[in-house]
């Protein structure tokens, strides 16, 4: 068995009217066939897809160009990603991206936002515990500026690691935090760390602003049996409490009735 590694390249031009030339260069490095490639492009809200592309053999090159005649994109600093899909021979799914940072119709690079401060937290799982393998990447967000802000983002994983919902929109009212929260669910075992992106962006009146955040998803291997025998203690401990006291509840009942019994008589 062989491996199949891709790289991927991207050359950008904006002309002076708008229009953005993009040139995207995914290369099989490995020694196997890439099966079924498929080439997804996202720039803010726009998402195009390249689906008919066909198989890059080792040592192959598969080239996409796009022009965007009138994008409808204000300036400011973007990020272009590039998501490549493909199979192995088997017809294993495999996912890379290509982050492509834009600066469209600026002399020079937008200033960041102060007012705006982003983190990321990631969830940690367990190898060793299959029935623990769900939780959250949150994006926590501060609004220090005295303006509302609506910001949007995307959550890019990489194999083994899914999400049901990769993207989401948080309003932000002047002087606010919140937190945008990404379910995420382990699919595969064979890593210990999960890299992955996030791209937010937001617009005022006149820019643009993107920001690219990175982070890591960790696997450990902890030992779990300690927790089921507390478990399992408890809970047959449990259970015998009740059948003593069941016990003690029925003799008592029983004495009790024989006793009323001879009296009467």
């Amino acid at each position: 068995a062989g491996t199949i590694t891709t790289s991927i390249t991207c050359r950008k031009t904006v002309k002076s009217n708008g229009a953005l030339e993009l040139h995207m260069d995914i290369r099989n490095n490995g020694d196997v066939m890439a099966y079924n490639v498929i080439v997804t492009l996202i720039l803010a809200d726009m998402v195009k897809k390249y689906d008919k592309l066909g198989n890059n053999p080792p040592g192959g090159n598969i080239e996409v160009a796009e022009e965007l005649i009138d994008p409808g994109l204000k300036p400011g600093d973007y990020f272009a990603v590039i998501r490549v899909d493909f199979e192995e021979e088997s017809g294993a799914p495999h996912r890379v991206y290509h982050m492509a940072p834009i600066a469209y119709l600026t002399d020079e690079k937008v200033p960041s936002d102060p007012s705006l401060t982003l983190e990321l937290t990631s969830p940690e799982f367990n190898r060793k515990a299959f029935w623990d393998r769900k939780g959250d990447i949150e994006l926590h967000v501060k609004n220090e500026g005295k303006e509302k802000k609506v910001l949007k983002t995307w959550l890019f994983l990489p194999d083994g690691i899914s999400s049901p919902e990769p993207n989401g929109t948080l309003s932000l009212a002047p002087e606010s935090e919140e937190i945008q929260r990404f379910p995420v669910q382990l699919t595969g075992n064979n890593e210990t760390i999960f890299p992955f992106h996030v791209v937010a962006w937001y617009e005022n009146e006149r820019f643009h602003y993107s920001r690219l955040l990175t982070g890591n998803v960790i696997t450990v291997e902890k030992p779990i049996y300690f927790k089921w025998f507390v478990m399992g203690s408890g809970v047959l401990l449990g259970i015998l409490f009740l059948l003593i006291v069941a016990g003690l509840f029925v003799k008592r009942h029983r004495e009790s009735g024989q006793w009323a019994v001879g009296s009467g008589q």
